[in-house]
């Protein structure tokens, strides 16, 4: 028998429901799969709301075969264990995922030795996600639920979990609640995705590279007419702009499929950052824009960052704070560090023409273009923010946007000091934000 604590309904449809906009919404870009799934956890409400009460002062009592069927709609792992971590539940779905049955874990307690056994390893290093090959946190820092990804290989495995704590009605905390999302097959699927788009931009790279070649030598022809002339310009252009985006593609693949390859190295941020700006500083008096520096009072610790991969993400922060800006504008670096000394934050303004409120939570995500954005520049991809915040992540660090209307956008990431909080190894994604 399983003793439930009151109001369970109430935490059980809660978590129903993250389940769904996290592990659905979130990662999955097909709304037919989705409307099945909220069907499903409707379903589970309109279950568990029927449990009939026995004692509004005690707890549920709720035979452990009962409530398996009432939650068997859910197709991800529910683990429940208490303070002692001994398991207390454990569904259909867990024991898909970890290759463990019910009845051999139920009312084990789970220790972190446990991971020097082979049946139990996985789920030990879910349940301790230290111990894990590579854990990302996706929740913020202090922040509850914990969400986390988790990831294996040999053989391949792919995680998202969600942590709860189960309280009593005096706050005190009596176990926890695991969700767990075996993402594993959705992530071979992007890798099919993913694979057939690296073929098809190799295979786009060398006629538009000839192309390019071609307009390049008839553009150096010193007998041309100028409208002829100005013909092959603009040409030129529109094969650059299909190059980079070529490019872009190739890149998200790399990332999505986690072979974008990075390669750390400890290195003077500050100096770093004053290098690219230089490099940028040509380009950005041709815009007649004034570029400022504010660097930071105190000395700076070195910190591990793949210098290739940070200079992609200022180079698109830098050319859209160029993009849309307005004539005499100003772009403001500062660079300093996060208040509570673990990460060194850098922002990059501009006095622009700002985003919508309503279009900030969308910035980073794929082909997406702000409104504004789209009235200056028709042909823009949409792909540079989000590469910035896929490479930004890998670093351990995250990025945000901060924007007003006709005043401007700010964007501000953060790189961790200790390298420690740098992920182990790049793994595969399956996200659409």
């Amino acid at each position: 028998m399983i003793y439930i604590k009151k109001y369970w309904h109430f935490i059980l449809s809660f978590f129903s429901i993250i389940i769904i906009l996290i592990f659905n919404i979130i990662y999955l870009n097909n709304w037919a799969l989705n409307i099945i799934f909220f069907s499903f956890v409707f379903a589970t409400i309109f279950l568990i709301l029927g449990i009939k009460k026995i004692n509004t002062k005690a707890t549920y009592e709720v035979n452990q075969n009962e409530f398996q069927k009432i939650i068997e709609v859910i197709d991800v792992g529910i683990i429940i264990y208490n303070i002692n971590f001994e398991i207390q539940y454990f569904n259909q779905a867990a024991e898909k995922t970890f290759q463990i049955q019910a009845s051999d874990i139920l009312g084990k307690k789970i220790t972190v030795q446990d991971a020097q056994n082979e049946k139990l390893q996985r789920l030990v290093q879910v349940i301790f996600p230290s111990l894990a090959p590579v854990v990302i946190l996706k929740s913020k820092e202090g922040e509850e639920p914990i969400i986390t990804d988790v990831s294996f290989s040999e053989p391949d495995l792919f995680l998202t979990t969600l942590t709860a704590k189960l309280k009593d009605e005096q706050e005190n905390v009596y176990g926890f609640i695991k969700i767990v999302h075996d993402k594993t097959l959705e992530i071979k699927l992007l890798k099919s995705k993913s694979e057939f788009v690296t073929i098809a931009s190799h295979q786009f790279r060398t006629p538009v590279n000839e192309v390019k070649w071609a307009l390049e030598s008839i553009l150096s022809d010193q007998t041309l007419n100028n409208n002829l002339k100005e013909l092959i310009i603009r040409s030129l252009k529109s094969v650059k702009k299909l190059e980079n985006l070529i490019e872009n593609l190739l890149n998200i693949s790399k990332i999505e499929e986690g072979r974008f390859g990075y390669n750390f190295k400890e290195v003077d941020y500050l100096n770093f950052v004053k290098e690219i700006l230089s490099e940028f500083l040509p380009q950005i008096q041709k815009y007649n824009i004034e570029l400022y520096l504010n660097s930071p009072q105190e000395n700076l610790p070195k910190i591990y960052i793949d210098q290739q991969k940070i200079y992609m993400v200022f180079s698109n922060l830098i050319d859209n704070a160029l993009k849309y800006n307005v004539s005499n504008g100003r772009i403001i670096v500062k660079i300093k560090k996060s208040e509570d000394d673990q990460f060194i934050e850098t922002t990059v303004e501009d006095t622009g023409i700002g985003i919508p409120q309503e279009e900030l939570k969308n910035i980073f995500t794929k082909f997406f273009r702000a409104s504004t954005a789209s009235k200056i520049d028709t042909e823009g991809s949409g792909l540079g923010l989000y590469v910035a915040k896929k490479i930004i992540q890998a670093h351990g660090g995250k990025i945000w946007a901060e924007s007003e209307l006709q005043r401007g956008t700010k964007i501000t990431f953060i790189l961790p000091i200790n390298p420690e909080l740098i992920p182990k190894k790049e793994i595969p994604l399956l996200d659409i934000s």
